[in-house]
């Protein structure tokens, strides 16, 4: 988890962090969890997946945590997903 320009990197990266760990618990944050194999479901990653784009305010599809596992890799997806949007 890298940051590219500054604060609104961090910002997602802070985003995607609170979700995850109020979904799956203090601990689970680390950069090469896999979210479904640390507890994660179906329900849990739409879920994710709501409170992140409520938090962003950006539309982000299911489809980012199916293809992205891990919580840097997620991050990291989120973040390019909101660049191309941006370019848009």
């Amino acid at each position: 988890m890298h940051e590219r320009t500054g604060g609104a990197t961090a910002d997602v990266e802070t985003v995607v962090v609170a979700a995850w760990t109020e979904l799956l618990g203090p601990g689970s944050a680390a950069p090469d969890a896999d979210f479904f194999k640390i507890g994660g479901d179906s329900l849990r990653a739409a879920e994710l997946m709501a409170k992140v784009s409520r938090s962003l305010g950006h539309r982000l599809r299911f489809r980012l945590i199916a293809n992205n596992r891990t919580l840097s890799s997620l991050v990291a997806a989120i973040q390019a997903e909101l660049v191309v949007t941006d370019q848009a």
